[in-house]
């Protein structure tokens, strides 16, 4: 029986990535970039931006300092962060709920100036509950969901710069 368990256990996980499951934070959205030097424009105080940079640096990629000297351009604009209330307690009043939502628009341009990518808007949303006994680890947990958000919408942004550079490749 134990056998039987640990066949099954081992073919599980032998199959289950075989359908395309993967952990979260495991994908490989950097390695696919076939870019060599990549401009970056953001606001001041953009965290997209920043993430933006260091998944680029990883993957190898120059980040240009100068516009002109880059291959291509990526334009992050736009960014805004909403913390909503989803659902509020019917006795008191208070907040039991709140949605996040992290929005930005990305353009892209290639060698030759035109827009590969044209105002793409990527929004991204979680939601968590909120205990006011617990605010400590409640603000933790929603910096920790406002980090989430920015990987995933940079993982986005990678995912649609690398296929919009695959489509001008010849």
């Amino acid at each position: 029986m134990l056998h039987r368990c640990f066949l099954a256990a081992l073919l599980a996980a032998l199959l289950l990535p075989a359908c395309g499951f993967h952990l979260r934070g495991t994908g490989s959205t950097t390695a696919s970039i076939q870019a060599e030097r990549v401009y970056v424009s953001t606001g001041r105080k953009s965290y997209v931006g920043r993430e933006l940079r260091s998944q680029l640096r990883l993957a190898g990629v120059d980040i240009q300092d100068k516009r002109k000297d880059a291959e291509y351009v990526v334009q992050v604009s736009d960014e805004r962060l909403g913390r909503d209330v989803l659902s509020v307690h019917p006795r008191t009043g208070k907040a039991e709920e709140y949605e996040l939502t992290l929005t930005v628009v990305v353009t892209v341009l290639g060698p030759d100036g035109k827009a590969l990518l044209a105002d793409e808007r990527i929004s991204l949303v979680r939601d968590f509950t909120y205990d006011q006994d617990q605010a400590l680890g409640k603000f933790s947990e929603e910096e920790l969901l406002i980090g989430e958000l920015t990987r995933e919408t940079v993982d986005q942004i990678l995912r649609r710069l690398s296929a919009a550079i695959e489509k001008t490749s010849p």
